[in-house]
């Protein structure tokens, strides 16, 4: 049901997908045929080190983000045949999905008394979730998914109701939870999950040492960051991101509710009372989780599914060990598609505390289900639109800097007003020149905003200095993320001037200049006036 929605909804969205922001990257550093398999040990000691970087003049490091096995996976979909598009980098991210809507749908039959059809709810709202609203449009942000379906695998093989895993079983479910890790940082703490759901059956942290093996999943990270000597860190990883006491709420109440609101509030504030509607569904969803849990504590059920002895001590062992279990969560960033755990985990709990009130099992269930589906209108149709155009541009803009390439033969391309920007400009610059390896490539400036008939933009040669003039317009303005730019050094040979700093953002006027003499020039990129690619303007140093 969850692969007929997704087909049905996003099929044209699929048909006409053309990369574009951090997904240059994605597809430069690791896919056929930019990046040769027989560079994978650059990868695993290297990773996405340069990921990020456009501007390496004023940036000289970069994120270290490893997983391996996403490059390889990247590298694969490359090797695809050419007549599937583009959109051959999104079949990961939706095989990912069914794959982890599929085991998870296992996971509840082990572990709750979820009828088959609750299960089935749960898994169509664990599909549509808001979790995986990015991995449906960008192959680069497809990896949690990848490393969910490994992690409830990992959970499921496991067989957590045994009173003693089986050695086979243990190893093959490290081996799981090691190519989690492998795909996504975050998924390092799936083995403290299995570990507290393990302890809270047994109502003792004992019998966890028979579950050492899961700690190559950890193991592994560490391998992994003890390698990235080159890099600035793994942003999943970052203390900075947010503010530790934030982020550690956020952690121990992860488990109990389906879904993240908080980026709800902040960056999507309704503006109508229908626009309010996906926020309230969440709020009902999350407070009937509550709800159910704080009746469930006063009930002291009779049993829990799978647990045996003293109610209360067992369910007071349960949120114990869970709440532990995602403590090493407090490290990471709190994006909504690193609830997926969180989401899986507030499931299994739904089933576990509702055991044998059907009317109560139902009413969250559909809920949820309601949540998910609001969510999905909201987050993905309502913005299906503006992202087609958004994709549609980065295509047409990759064509003709492709096709100025080959019939102007410059010595030089020039990226103005990239819409990429911090994420892969260079990155793009890099296939579209493919696989000429002799032209310089510079990213003048990203811009950010709607179209703005009372921006300006020019390029022009006087006595050999090629002069990019930009002033953008209302609503618009330039971006350098990634960097703190020093303007007093030149970058790729340009110098900047009359660069205006705000509080917020760099302004949007500036002209950059540098010499050309001799040297054929091609300028490509997107005309803030209009917001579509501008007509590739070959200027030559005289």
């Amino acid at each position: 049901m969850v692969g007929t929605i997704l087909l049905v909804t996003l099929g044209g969205y699929l048909a006409s997908y053309r990369l574009d922001l951090e997904d240059y990257s994605h597809v430069w550093f690791s896919s056929a045929p930019y990046t040769p398999l027989s560079q994978w040990s650059t990868w695993f000691t290297e990773g996405y080190s340069d990921y990020f970087v456009n501007y390496p003049e004023w940036h000289g490091g970069g994120y270290a983000l490893a997983r391996p096995l996403m490059n390889l996976l990247v590298h694969a979909q490359g090797a695809l045949p050419a007549v599937l598009g583009e959109a051959r980098y999104l079949i990961v991210n939706y095989l990912a999905l069914l794959g982890a809507v599929a085991v998870l749908v296992l996971l509840l039959g082990q572990l709750t008394e979820l009828s088959p059809t609750q299960r089935m709810v749960a898994g169509v709202a664990f599909g549509l979730s808001p979790v995986w609203h990015q991995a449906l449009y960008w192959p680069s942000l497809g990896t949690n998914a990848v490393a969910l379906v490994f992690s409830l695998l990992g959970m499921w093989v496991l067989d957590l109701p045994s009173a003693r895993p089986r050695a086979n079983r243990l190893a093959l479910s490290a081996l799981f939870l090691v190519l989690a890790v492998m795909s996504h940082e975050t998924a390092v703490i799936v083995p403290f999950v299995c570990v507290a759901l393990y302890v809270a059956r047994e109502r003792s942290w004992r019998p966890v040492l028979r579950l050492w093996p899961l700690l190559s999943a950890p193991l592994v990270l560490a391998v992994e960051r003890a390698l990235m000597t080159t890099s600035d860190g793994v942003y999943a990883l970052d203390f900075t991101a947010y503010g530790l006491f934030l982020r550690l709420v956020r952690v121990l109440a992860a488990p109990f509710v389906p879904f993240d609101a908080m980026p709800m509030v902040l960056w999507e504030r309704p503006a109508s009372l229908v626009g309010a509607l996906p926020l309230v569904s969440v709020v009902i969803a999350n407070l009937l989780i509550w709800v159910m849990l704080v009746a469930a504590a006063r009930r002291r059920v009779s049993s829990l599914s799978g647990l045996e002895g003293d109610p209360w001590r067992s369910w007071l062992w349960l949120l114990i060990a869970l709440t532990v279990s995602l403590v090493p969560a407090v490290m990471m960033r709190g994006e909504p598609r690193s609830m997926g755990v969180s989401f899986a985990v507030s499931l299994l709990m739904a089933g576990v505390v509702s055991r044998g009130r059907q009317s109560l099992r139902w009413l969250v269930l559909v809920v949820v289900l309601a949540s998910s589906v609001a969510l999905y209108a909201h987050g993905v149709l309502g913005t299906l639109p503006s992202q087609v155009d958004r994709v549609t541009l980065s295509g047409e803009l990759f064509d003709e800097a492709r096709a100025g390439i080959a019939a102007e033969e410059p010595d030089y391309v020039v990226l103005v007003n990239d819409r990429a920007a911090y994420y892969s400009g260079m990155a793009m610059l890099r296939m579209v020149a493919w696989p000429r390896r002799d032209l310089e490539l510079i990213v003048v400036n990203g811009y950010e905003g709607p179209p703005a008939p009372d921006a300006e933009f020019d390029a022009v040669v006087e006595n050999g200095v090629l002069e990019v003039r930009v002033n953008l317009g209302e609503g618009q303005r330039v971006r350098f993320d990634g960097a703190e730019p020093d303007f007093t050094v030149p970058n790729n040979g340009f110098v900047y001037r009359g660069l205006d700093e705000t509080d917020d953002a760099w302004a949007g006027r500036f002209v950059a200049t540098r010499q050309i003499d001799g040297k054929r020039a091609l300028v490509i990129g997107v005309d803030p006036r209009t917001g579509e690619p501008i007509e590739p303007m070959v200027l030559v140093g005289q």
